[in-house]
């Protein structure tokens, strides 16, 4: 007998289950799996060592792998880009995972860093500009992660490539951004609001640890903060009905209008009709 296994995001799962098909089949052979608990990543860690006759140098040190990731969407490939680099630096002769090897990695964030550069390196000259765009709106001014949905970050990523019509140039972007997904680059979510997918960087250690994107916030960090200012009025004013009370005026605005004639990446629809 042949058995046919085959594995999906969670976030293509009801696009399937639509198609006649597969729909019976998905109903009935569906397996979900969740992200692994701590104990379950721990094991995951340390067994494959042990079947290879290998251990850590101390019980300490895959506890503290793990702990940098447990609870986050995507803390196995996380923990697994980290674990294959350390494996790259173990001690042969003593069988050993060291913990100094682990600090020269930087931990997640430098195996994170490694995995960034080898993902833009194989991407074209379009893709690569699209990655600066989506990087430079999915992070805030005070260096943490923001989340937009796809739409939205289709809407400001896509004119920065120069050759075809809108909707060729938004595909175009739609497929740089599921390589950074399927990279795990990105994480993909439903949307608190319920509408679209909600996308944000995988790991804030990848903000201050991949020398790229620290370059890339350095260029952008006297516009991220009226950018975030924006976004955020912006989303007060659709959740409050569009109040115009809640309109900018004044010195605000104009800060606001001397920003807008200098910063050349995108803004939302919602934030255009805002402003």
């Amino acid at each position: 007998q042949v058995r046919v296994v085959i594995t999906m995001r969670d976030d293509f799962l009801v696009a399937a289950a639509q198609l006649q098909a597969l729909r019976d089949v998905i109903s009935t052979n569906l397996q979900i799996l969740t992200t692994p608990m701590h104990g379950d990543l721990l094991r995951t860690l340390t067994e494959p060592a042990r079947s290879a006759g290998f251990r850590f140098e101390d019980d300490d040190l895959p506890r503290d792998m793990v702990d940098e990731v447990a609870g986050l969407p995507a803390a196995l490939p996380l923990l697994s880009f980290t674990a294959a680099q350390l494996w790259n630096f173990r001690d042969r002769e003593l069988k050993l995972m060291t913990r100094r090897a682990y600090r020269a990695l930087g931990g997640v964030g430098g195996a994170l860093s490694k995995h960034a550069d080898t993902t833009l390196e194989g991407m074209d000259d379009d893709e690569r500009l699209v990655t600066r765009e989506l990087f430079r709106h999915l992070v805030t001014a005070e260096g943490t992660r923001a989340s937009l949905t796809r739409a939205e970050l289709l809407q400001v990523s896509s004119p920065v490539i120069a050759d075809g019509s809108v909707e060729q140039k938004r595909e175009r972007a739609d497929s740089a951004l599921e390589k950074l997904i399927s990279a795990r680059l990105f994480t993909a979510k439903e949307a608190e609001s319920g509408k679209g997918e909600a996308i944000e960087v995988v790991h804030e250690a990848l903000l201050s640890s991949w020398p790229q994107l620290v370059a890339w916030r350095a260029e952008d960090a006297e516009n991220l903060r009226i950018r975030d200012q924006l976004r955020a009025a912006t989303r007060q004013w659709e959740e409050r009905g569009r109040n115009r009370a809640l309109l900018w005026r004044g010195d605000v605005l104009a800060e606001y209008t001397l920003w807008r004639a200098r910063f050349a990446g995108q803004i939302t629809e919602h934030e255009a009709e805002f402003a």
